[in-house]
């Protein structure tokens, strides 16, 4: 093409771009402002369904509050025993809580978006102190059973934002199970 046919081509381009999104944008009804919260799979399922995720989000955020405190409650106890290895795994500890309460507002956020309310998790147990073998023990069956839950969760529903969340939860306690290894022998 010469100059001359190709920038006319550009500009007449640009102009059907422009012209067929500003077409799109009204046709789509964005400048109506009346959008919902969640993905557009949330604003479509049926109630029973949104009241089911909503169910199972705050399950979810109830584990991840029982693990916080757990954590938390050990961490003490390991700072308590004076040790290095015991202050060790109180630092890692410590990391390991920021992990967790760096979920909580996506996933509060979530729970509103299916109709929810985040301020019904609780605790589900209370924590579980004892020597370093055992609290260690406790952790980990914890962590094993945070990525169980999030698998058989990430399988039950359809909706991605709920997926992703999912999946994200179980590489966290992937993480933290890998990072425990060294301290401890698993029976």
């Amino acid at each position: 093409m010469n100059k001359i046919t190709y920038k006319m081509f550009e500009k007449a381009l640009l102009m059907a771009v422009l012209t067929g999104a500003a077409i799109g944008v009204s046709h789509a009804g964005y400048d109506a402002d009346d959008s919902q919260a969640g993905n557009s799979l949330s604003r479509n399922e049926s109630s029973e369904t949104r009241r089911m995720h909503a169910q199972m989000l705050i399950l979810t955020l109830s584990e991840e509050y029982t693990e916080v405190e757990e954590l938390a409650s050990q961490q003490m106890k390991f700072r308590e025993m004076g040790d290095a290895e015991g202050t060790q795994i109180a630092r890692m500890y410590g990391r390991w809580i920021r992990d967790h309460k760096a979920g909580v507002p996506a996933l509060a956020r979530l729970i509103r978006a299916h109709g929810g309310n985040p301020e019904d998790a609780k605790e589900l147990k209370a924590p579980a102190l004892g020597n370093k073998h055992e609290m260690l023990m406790a952790t980990h069956k914890a962590h094993e059973a945070a990525v169980m839950t999030s698998q058989m969760r990430f399988a039950a529903t359809n909706d991605w934002d709920i997926k992703r969340l999912m999946k994200k939860r179980a590489n966290v306690a992937r993480k933290h199970l890998a990072q425990m290894k060294p301290y401890h022998e698993i029976d």
